[in-house]
């Protein structure tokens, strides 16, 4: 993340009811570049609405990485909330959105969806979607937190450029891209309000998958999409088709944002399978003492049974257990506050299972205080 960073001189957004901005793209580029090696911007003939939208056209290798930026400039996001945009990409894959603070001092922010090949996707991101990059050689955010008025940039990029850096012996089926390809924009707009949320007293909202599109992202191994209704949970869920491959896992990723989740004691779901397999539910928490590198995960295993049986998960955090492959926690205990990512990994070709492939569906995902 940090890469594409270097190149950010400046952003832009803000959300709500209200348009603080709001780019057509009908004859214009409306300011937005491309940074990296081998990008280009251009308005394009193919829109969603009008007659044109913005192309931003790059090339996917194992080293470069293009982005799509908007320089903004500082303060001048100070009222954003929201950020609502059409989106189409020439393959399946997941897209990183990038708010950047000024430096020395700011952090950089990203909220993560998935898209899928050739279909405009409406994405519509509160400030609460966008969580501190804390990789490696991400910049530390003084006060640990998104300040609007110190956003300068956003950026728009194509995160199977890092997934290509992933290496040959990862245990995670990982399918890498290269090559030209395109990815549109269209309407994109920056607004003064947010939705009020929905959630009961003592729930902690995780998805819904009732929001047109999915921030659960997948390395590789799986198709993902969204079924509004027609399915064995019987409500909107999240639906992933999983190629079996013999001594690897396919895996679902959603980053989260653990001021949102603080407090949390129990994770609950129902999952459905169209076969008996073993899943892992992993959750991945901060690096103690210290930025970016992996952190110490906790796992709990589940069998769904097979023929698209609904089965209910509702497990204390408390049940999880550390993973011995993960660094040591000195907390000794899975901690809701700590927790930067969680995971839904089909393990069955890895334990001994049947090599095949397998469809399941997830619903509302939720944490319990």
């Amino acid at each position: 993340m940090r890469t594409f960073i270097i190149f950010l001189a400046a952003a832009y957004a803000a959300q709500g009811q209200t348009s603080i901005l709001k780019h057509s793209f009908e004859n214009d580029t409306e300011g937005w570049i491309a940074m990296g090696a081998n990008g280009s911007v251009k308005v394009g003939k193919e829109a969603k609405s009008g007659s044109g939208a913005l192309q931003f056209s790059y090339s996917l290798d194992n080293k470069a990485i293009s982005s799509l930026v908007f320089p903004a400039g500082v303060g001048n996001l100070t009222g954003m909330r929201r950020i609502r945009f059409w989106l189409k990409t020439d393959h399946d894959t997941p897209i990183a959105v990038v708010l950047a603070e000024k430096k020395p001092g700011g952090g950089d922010y990203a909220a993560m969806l998935w898209a899928s090949k050739n279909v405009w996707l409406r994405v519509d991101l509160a400030l609460s979607d966008f969580v501190a990059s804390d990789g490696p050689n991400d910049p530390v955010d003084s006060n640990g937190k998104l300040d609007t008025d110190q956003v300068e940039g956003i950026g728009i990029l194509d995160f199977s450029a890092v997934f290509n850096q992933t290496p040959a012996e990862s245990p995670m089926i990982v399918e890498k891209t290269v090559g030209a390809h395109t990815l549109l924009i269209d309407d994109f707009e920056i607004l003064d309000s947010a939705k009020a949320a929905t959630a009961k007293p003592g729930v902690i909202l995780i998805d819904s998958f009732d929001r047109g599109f999915s921030e659960w992202i997948t390395f590789g191994g799986m198709s993902v999409s969204l079924s509004p209704n027609d399915n064995p949970i019987g409500g909107p869920s999240l639906v992933a088709s999983i190629r079996g491959v013999d001594g690897k896992l396919a895996l679902l990723l959603r980053r989260m944002n653990p001021a949102e989740i603080a407090g949390a004691k129990r994770l609950t779901f129902e999952i459905a399978a169209e076969h008996e397999g073993t899943f892992a539910i992993s959750i991945e928490t901060k690096k103690p003492g210290a930025t970016g590198g992996q952190g110490p995960r906790y796992n709990f295993m589940i069998n769904p049974p097979e023929g698209r049986t609904v089965f209910r998960v509702n497990v204390s955090l408390a049940d999880f257990e550390h993973d011995e492959n993960s660094p040591d926690d000195p907390a000794g205990k899975l901690e809701a506050s700590r927790i930067r990512s969680i995971a839904i990994g089909d393990l069955t070709a890895i334990v001994g299972g049947a090599v095949a492939d397998n469809k399941i569906w997830i619903g509302r995902v939720e944490m319990l205080k």
